[in-house]
């Protein structure tokens, strides 16, 4: 019950959140609503508002879509017609349209920094300085020469500010040399460490960098005011959108593999044990999970709001509405990717169940 509770207030948040975002902005120029949807498939609740949206809640909790004039189906292609230019979507100025299209995304990352930037500032960022208090025998530290009591600098060329940011940054890195740069008697050294692979658990598929090292005392809470604590909130959500386009990235040449891509049954899972865990961090997962939404609605693939990006980019350079042909083309090949990455995250949920 708790998988289940964690997963539908996650999802339900999240995907109404990013929503909320297409819709403000959409109503903010002038745009009509037709639908709001949080879920797909069969209707469980339906309210017809004073502007005749309807707003609904379907029985599959993953994902939901603003249905806007002018669209010919939850997909948001455009219809071809001409009619309704002053509330139509297709209708509107390029940097209108993309500013509605971006606002989904956008307003996933703010509820990420809103949730650290009041939890740092009512509860402090725990912090801990990168200072090496053990180094484990035939470790990668070890054989790159990591002595106790050295501090880390840097890391892979990213400025290292406390312990936890140096854990991110080499568990993203495994079985790939990466330079450290330490303090060591008020010298610095540049030093190359491989990380190996580590598993969460022995049944894990998704393979975590170390080292093999320990940090030198426990976290420290540090208070923060309102405008350092939402810097450091959006410092923190950059950071994590790079080290998640990274191992992307890793995933698509190669050096990660498929398997470590993982789907709804995951989530689910994850959203059950931080909820087991306390409010506090399922908040902090719901803030996690808001940057990946917000970071994957970004990829520049059809049907996602990365792609329409593109094609409004691509109308404002060349000043010509993208062709029915070419719609229905990007559309399917959306269709495919997704479908294929729907496909091979639910297989490896399965896979992670069953062994």
């Amino acid at each position: 019950m708790l998988t289940i509770t964690g997963f539908i207030l996650a999802m339900g948040l999240l995907v109404f959140v990013h929503e909320f975002g297409h819709y403000y902005i959409a109503k903010t120029f002038g745009v009509k609503i037709e639908e709001f949807s949080i879920g797909f498939g069969k209707e469980l609740f339906v309210k017809i508002d004073t502007n005749g949206v309807r707003w609904k809640i379907c029985a599959i909790p993953l994902g939901g879509f603003v249905k806007m004039y002018g669209d010919r189906d939850i997909t948001s292609t455009a219809k071809v017609t001409s009619a309704a230019p002053d509330f139509s979507f297709y209708h509107k100025p390029w940097y209108i349209k993309f500013l509605i299209v971006v606002a989904g995304p956008m307003a996933n990352y703010l509820l990420a920094i809103l949730i650290l930037s009041c939890f740092y500032l009512y509860f402090g960022k725990p912090q801990i300085p990168a200072i090496i208090d053990t180094v484990i025998q035939d470790s990668p530290a070890a054989t790159g020469g990591l002595l106790a009591g050295d501090k880390i600098v840097e890391a892979d060329g990213n400025s290292i500010s406390d312990f936890s940011k140096l854990q991110k940054i080499i568990m993203i890195n495994a079985n790939q040399q990466i330079p450290l740069l330490i303090e060591r008697d008020d010298q610095q050294l540049t030093l190359m460490v491989t990380p190996k692979t580590n598993s969460t658990d022995a049944n894990s598929r998704i393979k975590i960098g170390y080292i093999g090292i320990t940090s030198k005392q426990d976290p420290t809470y540090i208070k923060m005011n309102v405008l350092v604590s939402s810097y450091q909130a959006m410092q923190d959500v950059v950071d994590i959108s790079l080290l998640t386009l990274k191992a992307l990235g890793q995933i698509i040449v190669g050096k990660r593999s498929i398997d470590e891509i993982s789907g709804p049954l995951t989530i689910a899972q994850e959203s059950g044990k931080s909820l087991s865990a306390g409010i506090l961090d399922f908040i902090l997962f719901v803030a996690m999970l808001s940057i990946n939404l917000g970071l994957i609605n970004l990829l520049p693939i059809p049907i996602l709001d990365g792609g329409h990006l593109v094609i409004i980019l691509c109308e404002a350079i060349t000043r010509q509405p993208t062709s029915q042909l070419i719609q229905n083309i990007l559309l399917k090949t959306g269709m495919i990717i997704i479908t294929f990455l729907i496909v091979i995250s639910v297989s490896n949920d399965i896979k992670s169940l069953i062994f």
